[in-house]
């Protein structure tokens, strides 16, 4: 691309942020544009606000995780600029008048204290420069009409870089598990989504490497004092008038905003991704549609699939009443079959807990199941899959019980108070149903879909850890295949097992002390087969490893 239409293009970026008005995408009028006509256009843009008072006070990364990718379809990172106009600390109010189209993402911010040039560079080089990090929100703004971009025109639009707001807590990186550091986003209260530092590249500091290297290509440096923004770990949250953001970090701290006024393009409000049930009961009744003698069948049909590994059609195929009282009256049915068999009860497990496997799943409140000696396995054992039917994985925490607790009215403080410890976990789940497709009674009545559970890692009391913030990622054959932080289920893993307590109220039962009881899938399950090896690694709480055989 020639310099005239370069000049043009980045003076027409300039123009859309001074006026708040976006343009149309420049791939539609300049189809043969290159990334690095792109980046040329940047450097046209930024030089337009420097010149009008500016400095550059820093750089950020972009489309690093796989949220942000996915919204902007935009599968490789970029790098923009960042500029004086655009900072903001803890607790500012931001004037949404300034922006277009607005949306919010969580990061860690590093803040250098030694220049870094590349190529050469390492994660180990940039902790070794790093200053602190800091929690905090990058505001991206897209100039481009409707957020109808491609890779082009966001690394032409500055990365599509807004402003961005630094949280007041400074950690030494050197101190803190940047891989594994949970990271909780609330939106007005609620919780939006959860995140972790492998998100980005492996880890934020890979990330500032690969820019640190990209940029020394260029012959551009780090610089002592710069911030550097090392990538989203969150899905993009919409922003509008009155919002409140708070962004949690394990072992760091938090970053607070509030949004004011109206962007350009003001949308009606998102929604957060739901939000989900609390410690309460989830059972919406225990009614029962079915007669004692429907039930032993279905509780006949359920064990003959599990003892024998083979696929049965959901129970509602044949019963379209069934409700989730019918469910848990075969599900008590079958637990008195495993008992009469020789199974010791251990505990109970808490199911569907987060907002990833109620999608997955295609359900809207949680479950509960009971969990046998026999389903146990030890940590780094072979587990055969030839007596399961759909064998998935999914990280949670285990809780281990001091006091008995009884519903109804359990609360998170209850449970907390009741705990003897808490460890990292994996239960092997498989449900029995033809296709993977169910409904909640049916799950229900498959005992949750419960098979196996491996315990493993490092012990911990409840007080010497952030159940909340404990970032979680699963790795399948050395390739990272889930994450999320222990917000996700219910907000706080504790109040899993409340709610486990309160539901077995209205089964007319409590939970012992001593009990085994697992909190529920942190992130969407994954699926397995023979010859897989799987590990998941917990932030403060070691990990937990298992190959499959046949």
């Amino acid at each position: 691309m020639n310099d005239e239409k370069i000049q043009q293009y980045g003076d027409e970026l300039y123009e859309a942020f001074v006026r708040c008005r976006p343009i149309r995408p420049l791939l539609e009028r300049e189809p043969d544009i290159t990334i690095a006509d792109a980046y040329r256009i940047q450097e046209r843009f930024v030089a337009r606000r420097v010149a009008a008072g500016e400095k550059v006070i820093g750089k950020k990364i972009g489309a690093t995780s796989k949220p942000v990718q996915d919204f902007l379809g935009v599968y490789q990172p970029d790098f923009g600029i960042l500029l004086s106009g655009m900072v903001y600390t803890e607790g500012d109010t931001i004037d949404l008048g300034r922006l277009i189209q607005p949306k919010a993402e969580a990061e860690l911010a590093f803040v250098l204290k030694e220049d870094l040039k590349g190529p050469g560079i390492t994660a180990m080089d940039v902790i070794r420069a790093t200053d602190y990090v800091l929690p905090c929100f990058e505001i991206v703004d897209s100039r481009i009409t409707d957020w109808k971009i491609k890779i082009q025109d966001t690394v032409a639009d500055n990365a599509s870089c807004g402003v961005y707001v630094l949280g007041n807590t400074r950690g030494d990186p050197r101190r803190l598990d940047l891989t594994l550091a949970g990271m909780v986003l609330e939106k007005n209260g609620e919780l939006f989504s959860t995140g972790v530092g492998a998100a980005v590249q492996g880890s934020p500091a890979n990330a500032v490497a690969w820019l640190a290297n990209t940029l020394g290509e260029l012959g551009i440096p780090f610089k002592a004092g710069e911030v550097i923004l090392s990538g989203s770990q969150s899905a993009l949250v919409p922003v509008v008038d009155g919002d409140e953001l708070v962004c949690t970090v394990g072992g760091l701290g938090s970053c607070r905003v509030k949004f004011a006024g109206q962007s350009a393009t003001a949308a009606t409000p998102a929604a957060a991704p739901g939000s989900e049930a609390r410690s309460g009961s989830s059972t919406a009744g225990m009614n029962l549609t079915l007669g004692r003698e429907d039930i032993v069948r279905l509780c006949e049909r359920i064990e003959g699939a599990q003892t024998r590994a083979y696929a049965i059609p959901k129970l509602t195929d044949e019963y379209p009443g069934m409700t989730i009282g019918d469910g848990y009256a075969v599900q008590m049915a079958l637990r008195q079959r495993f008992l009469a068999a020789g199974h010791k009860q251990v505990g109970w497990k808490a199911g569907l807990t987060s907002k990833a496997k109620m999608i997955q799943m295609g359900v809207n409140v949680p479950s509960i199941g009971f969990l046998t000696d026999r389903m146990a396995r030890p940590e780094n054992s072979a587990i055969s899959t030839a007596d399961l039917v759909h064998p998935r994985v999914e990280c949670e925490v285990a809780f281990v019980m001091k006091k008995a607790l009884q519903g109804p009215g359990c609360t998170r403080q209850d449970v907390l108070d009741a705990t003897d410890y808490v460890l990292p976990a994996v239960e092997i789940i498989d449900s029995r149903f033809s296709g993977f497709k169910f409904d909640l009674p049916s799950v229900v009545a498959d005992n949750g879909s419960s098979a196996r559970f491996v315990g493993g890692g490092r012990a911990r009391y409840v007080e010497d850890i952030d159940l909340d913030t404990l970032g979680v990622v699963m790795e399948k054959n050395g390739e990272l295949v889930a994450m999320a932080a222990s917000a996700a289920v219910l907000g706080h893993p504790a109040e899993a097992i409340a709610m486990l307590v309160n539901i077995l109220a209205e089964l007319g039962e409590g939970l012992p002390a001593g009990s085994f009881v697992m909190s529920g899938g942190i992130t969407e399950a994954i699926a397995v087969k023979p010859g897989d090896n799987v590990i998941a690694r917990f932030q403060a709480l070691g990990s937990v490893s298992m190959r499959f055989v046949e």
